[in-house]
Protein backbone atom coordinates (compact mmCIF):
# COMPACT_ATOMS: atom_id res chain seq x y z
CA UNK A 1 0.00 0.00 0.00
CA UNK A 2 1.40 3.66 -1.07
CA UNK A 3 1.34 5.67 1.70
CA UNK A 4 0.49 9.35 1.12
CA UNK A 5 2.97 12.32 3.11
CA UNK A 6 0.57 15.34 3.78
CA UNK A 7 2.57 18.22 5.16
CA UNK A 8 0.31 20.60 7.79
CA UNK A 9 3.46 23.10 7.74
CA UNK A 10 6.24 23.82 6.04
CA UNK A 11 7.58 27.20 7.58
CA UNK A 12 10.67 27.79 9.70
CA UNK A 13 10.48 28.93 13.50
CA UNK A 14 8.73 32.23 12.67
CA UNK A 15 7.06 31.66 9.11
CA UNK A 16 3.18 33.10 9.68
CA UNK A 17 2.00 31.62 6.34
CA UNK A 18 3.74 28.43 6.23
CA UNK A 19 3.30 26.83 10.25
CA UNK A 20 5.56 24.74 11.56
CA UNK A 21 7.51 21.90 10.67
CA UNK A 22 4.97 18.68 10.04
CA UNK A 23 3.65 15.86 7.83
CA UNK A 24 2.02 12.88 8.42
CA UNK A 25 0.27 9.89 7.27
CA UNK A 26 -2.75 7.78 7.94
CA UNK A 27 -2.32 3.84 8.24
CA UNK A 28 -5.67 1.90 9.01
CA UNK A 29 -5.78 2.93 12.85
CA UNK A 30 -2.77 5.08 12.88
CA UNK A 31 -1.80 8.56 12.35
CA UNK A 32 2.00 8.79 11.85
CA UNK A 33 2.97 12.61 12.54
CA UNK A 34 6.57 13.87 11.88
CA UNK A 35 7.26 16.64 13.99
CA UNK A 36 5.08 18.48 15.64
CA UNK A 37 5.94 22.22 15.79
CA UNK A 38 4.94 25.11 17.81
CA UNK A 39 1.37 25.16 15.39
CA UNK A 40 0.65 22.32 14.84
CA UNK A 41 -1.17 21.17 18.00
CA UNK A 42 -4.26 23.91 16.48
CA UNK A 43 -3.94 22.51 13.17
CA UNK A 44 -4.02 18.93 13.79
CA UNK A 45 -7.63 19.65 16.23
CA UNK A 46 -8.58 22.11 12.92
CA UNK A 47 -8.05 19.39 9.85
CA UNK A 48 -9.53 16.68 12.59
CA UNK A 49 -6.94 14.18 12.82
CA UNK A 50 -7.41 12.73 15.98
CA UNK A 51 -10.99 11.27 15.46
CA UNK A 52 -12.73 7.95 16.45
CA UNK A 53 -10.60 6.25 13.57
CA UNK A 54 -7.65 6.80 14.96
CA UNK A 55 -5.98 4.35 18.03
CA UNK A 56 -2.76 4.66 17.81
CA UNK A 57 -0.20 7.50 17.20
CA UNK A 58 3.25 7.33 16.28
CA UNK A 59 5.38 11.44 16.39
CA UNK A 60 8.64 11.04 15.03
CA UNK A 61 10.65 13.78 16.23
CA UNK A 62 13.87 14.80 14.21
CA UNK A 63 15.61 17.66 16.85
CA UNK A 64 13.97 19.67 19.58
CA UNK A 65 13.82 22.95 18.11
CA UNK A 66 10.27 24.43 19.09
CA UNK A 67 9.36 24.73 15.42
CA UNK A 68 10.14 20.77 15.64
CA UNK A 69 8.46 19.70 19.12
CA UNK A 70 6.71 22.81 20.62
CA UNK A 71 3.25 21.57 20.44
CA UNK A 72 4.47 18.21 21.28
CA UNK A 73 3.45 17.90 25.35
CA UNK A 74 -0.10 19.68 23.95
CA UNK A 75 -0.64 16.75 21.62
CA UNK A 76 0.21 13.46 24.10
CA UNK A 77 -2.29 15.18 26.56
CA UNK A 78 -4.81 15.53 24.01
CA UNK A 79 -4.47 11.91 22.67
CA UNK A 80 -4.53 10.64 26.05
CA UNK A 81 -7.82 12.38 26.88
CA UNK A 82 -8.92 10.76 23.85
CA UNK A 83 -8.18 7.54 24.53
CA UNK A 84 -5.80 6.75 22.06
CA UNK A 85 -4.78 3.24 22.67
CA UNK A 86 -0.95 3.71 21.85
CA UNK A 87 1.03 6.67 21.81
CA UNK A 88 4.77 6.43 20.92
CA UNK A 89 7.29 9.48 20.40
CA UNK A 90 10.48 8.33 18.60
CA UNK A 91 13.31 10.20 19.07
CA UNK A 92 17.32 8.78 19.79
CA UNK A 93 17.38 9.66 23.32
CA UNK A 94 14.51 9.04 25.42
CA UNK A 95 16.12 11.25 28.61
CA UNK A 96 15.22 14.61 26.54
CA UNK A 97 12.21 13.19 25.50
CA UNK A 98 11.30 12.65 29.03
CA UNK A 99 13.20 15.58 30.46
CA UNK A 100 10.97 18.10 27.85
CA UNK A 101 7.87 16.45 28.46
CA UNK A 102 8.09 16.42 32.28
CA UNK A 103 8.53 20.51 31.37
CA UNK A 104 5.52 20.15 29.76
CA UNK A 105 3.81 18.38 32.57
CA UNK A 106 3.03 15.27 30.83
CA UNK A 107 2.62 12.15 32.88
CA UNK A 108 5.31 9.63 31.37
CA UNK A 109 3.29 6.77 31.85
CA UNK A 110 0.87 7.95 29.28
CA UNK A 111 3.27 7.82 26.21
CA UNK A 112 5.77 5.47 25.01
CA UNK A 113 9.13 6.57 23.90
CA UNK A 114 11.27 4.55 21.31
CA UNK A 115 14.48 4.79 19.42
CA UNK A 116 15.00 4.77 15.75
CA UNK A 117 16.48 1.01 16.64
CA UNK A 118 13.19 -0.05 18.14
CA UNK A 119 10.90 0.60 15.67
CA UNK A 120 10.35 -1.74 12.68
Amino acid sequence: MRKVLTFIGTGSAFSKENLSNSAYYLKEDKLVLFDCGETIFHEIRRLNLINEKIKKIDIIITHLHSDHSGSLGSLILYCNKMQLQEINIIFPIKDMIYALLNLFGVPKNIYNTKTPDEIS
